[in-house]
């Protein structure tokens, strides 16, 4: 995948707030209830893509579709300006038996950003299975040191806060990479952001 995704990363960031990231977790094709009550009005149900499905609210100017050019899926939002997209889950492939770092290539490809060279995943503590996408050596210590100086950083640019590119670590918004179950040859790149999202990344599974 040679798609650079930024452009319509900058969409995905507008779409989203200040809420604690959804946790990938537990299975379960019945909506939580924080995330019935924000889509109230819209129908629950199975989107697909690429032997890929997930669940989804559908709103009527607010969706998850299919996109079989990413692979993936894209959260389609209607406005007065027209119609944004943006990718929200992107599906990487590999053998069903190679590792997670076996998409790393791809991954760096689709992501460009001043440390993406040197950038690995790594798995988080609260989330079993699930990596972030994160710089390391001295790209790893610049980033620490940007993010505990709490926005005392004046000069800091957005690139700065993005040092993997778009599917690393980010001030809004999480992302996350784990390899899709019932499809071990694909690893899905999720973008939680950082409100309640529009689809239930536990959900996503082979669909055969």
């Amino acid at each position: 995948m040679t798609q650079n995704f930024g452009a319509l990363a900058l969409i995905v960031l507008a779409l989203t707030a200040c809420a604690p990231p959804q946790s990938p977790t537990a299975v379960d094709p019945t909506p939580d209830a924080s995330r019935a009550e924000t889509f109230s009005e819209c129908v629950w149900g199975e989107v697909q893509s690429a032997g890929v499905s997930v669940w989804s609210f559908a709103c009527p100017r607010d969706r998850l579709v299919a996109d079989p050019a990413l692979p993936g899926f894209v959260r389609e939002v209607e406005s007065p300006e027209g119609v944004m997209r943006a990718p929200v889950i992107v599906l990487f492939t590999k053998a069903e038996t190679e590792p997670l770092n076996a998409v790393l290539p791809a991954v760096r490809a689709a992501s460009p950003g001043a440390a993406t060279a040197t950038c690995e995943f790594e798995e988080m503590a609260d989330l079993v299975g699930h990596y972030r996408f994160m710089p390391t050596g001295e790209a790893r210590a610049a980033y620490d040191a940007l993010i505990a100086s709490a926005g005392s950083a004046t000069e800091a640019t957005e690139a700065d806060y993005m040092p993997c590119g778009v599917w690393g670590p980010s001030e809004n918004g999480q992302r996350v990479f784990t390899i899709v179950r019932g499809a071990e040859d694909r690893v899905a790149a999720i973008n939680l952001g950082s409100e309640i999202t529009i689809f239930d990344a536990s959900t996503l599974r082979g669909s055969g």
